[in-house]
This record gives structure tokens, sequence and C-alpha cells, in this order.
């Protein structure tokens, strides 16, 4: 057979067909990768800002200032009210985890200094 027999031509073709479509395969789940952490991202960020504002709202309502920062103890009575605990757990918080945990985060901010 000589460089330019027939038989290759199909076998060619084949490859470079092969090749095309296994590029396009991967840059089609490289995209959906990207739109799904996109996705999640936004996801998070309209979750926090729900949070967020129904906790105003709420600690405004019971009379907290929700500028200011919240000792620990001001933040346990906190937990303790029913519409704080309900907003909290809507979103996938175990409130009596966060409870447990509250000597934890506090010593945290405390060795950060804020």
């Amino acid at each position: 057979m000589n460089a330019h027999s027939p038989v290759l031509w199909p076998v060619m073709m084949f490859f470079v067909l092969l090749t095309s479509v296994t590029i396009m395969y991967m840059l089609v789940g490289v995209l959906v990768e990207v739109v799904g952490v996109i996705a999640t991202t936004e996801k998070e960020g309209m979750t926090v800002a729900y949070l967020a504002s129904e906790l105003r709202e709420k600690m405004e309502a019971l009379a907290y200032n929700p500028d200011l920062t919240l000792t620990k103890f001001e933040f346990q009575q906190m937990l303790l009210e029913p519409e704080i605990t309900r907003i909290i757990a809507g979103i996938g918080v175990d409130v009596v985890v966060l409870v447990d945990m509250l000597d934890m985060l506090y010593e945290n901010l405390e060795k950060n200094g804020k």
C-alpha cells in the first residue's frame, strides 16, 4: 500500500469525526459544570439575602439593633425566640447544634479581635 491508498481515507475521516465529537462532548461537559456552579452560587447568595432580611426584620421587632454586634448572651436569648428559630431552621440549620457550638464561634471571634 502506498501513502495515497483509498482505504486510508475513510479511516482518517472516522478519526477526525470521532475527535471532533469527543471534543464537543468535553466542551458541553465543561459548560454544564460551569452553569451548575453559577446556579449554586446564586442560590446561596439568595439564601443569605433572604436570611439576612428576615433576621433583621425580626430583630427590629424584638427590639434588637441589627447594626450592633450581638453578645453571646444576646444571641442565646434571640435563639430562644420561636420566630428566629423557625427562620434559621427553615434554611436547613440545626438550631440545637448551633447553640452547642456558640462557645466555639464566639471564641473564634475573640481570637480574631472582632
